[in-house]
């Protein structure tokens, strides 16, 4: 069997690579060879994170190269997560910790959303106040300062006034980045 101690110098003169790392992180562990997991996991940092690279460090016990990978995981919905292969091999405190991230990036979501339609309605409710005092023009027709249904004059006054405020939401809504562009 070969000594822990033997595989020091190895490690420090060869380039790592995937194949090389993965040998190495069983045997390191199985010797307790902490500088040889460093060195893996200083590898391992440098490739993106993915569930594989996660699982192996929960295996090993690489707690950057873990953190690293919780962090990219957490992007996924909790269907991905059950559809990968891997999601069996994660061990249930990195299962919580992924979906606790998860739904505390969905809660700030929710809350930007919740923002920026509170100010959309702010804005439209506006509008509608807009048009509603705007009436208070007095009618020629029907001598009144309210619109009435019935007359003429007051329901041509209002049509003109909707149009106009209609305008001025499509110019609103083109050049504000909360709302799509129109097509």
């Amino acid at each position: 069997m070969i000594s822990g101690l033997c595989l020091l110098p190895l490690v420090f003169d060869c380039s790592f690579s995937d194949s090389n790392a993965y040998q190495l992180l069983p045997l390191a562990e199985e010797f307790q060879i902490v500088e040889v997991k460093k060195k893996c996991e200083e590898f391992l940092l440098n490739k993106p994170g993915s569930m594989e690279l996660l699982v192996t460090a929960q295996t090993y016990g690489l707690q950057q190269l873990l953190t690293k990978c919780i962090d990219k995981v957490r992007t996924k919905s909790f269907t991905e997560l059950q559809k990968d292969p891997l999601y069996m091999c994660l061990e249930p405190e990195n299962l919580i910790h992924i979906l606790q991230l998860r739904v505390l990036d969905l809660e700030v979501l929710i809350e930007q959303n919740r923002m920026a339609t509170s100010e959309r309605d702010a804005r439209v409710y506006g509008v509608i106040c807009d048009l509603a005092s705007d009436f208070g023009n007095f009618c020629t027709d029907c001598k009144s300062r309210r619109v009435s249904d019935t007359c003429y004059g007051c329901l041509k006054m209002f049509r003109e006034k909707v149009k106009a405020k209609c305008e001025e939401a499509k110019v609103y809504r083109i050049h504000n980045p909360l709302f799509g562009r129109e097509t």
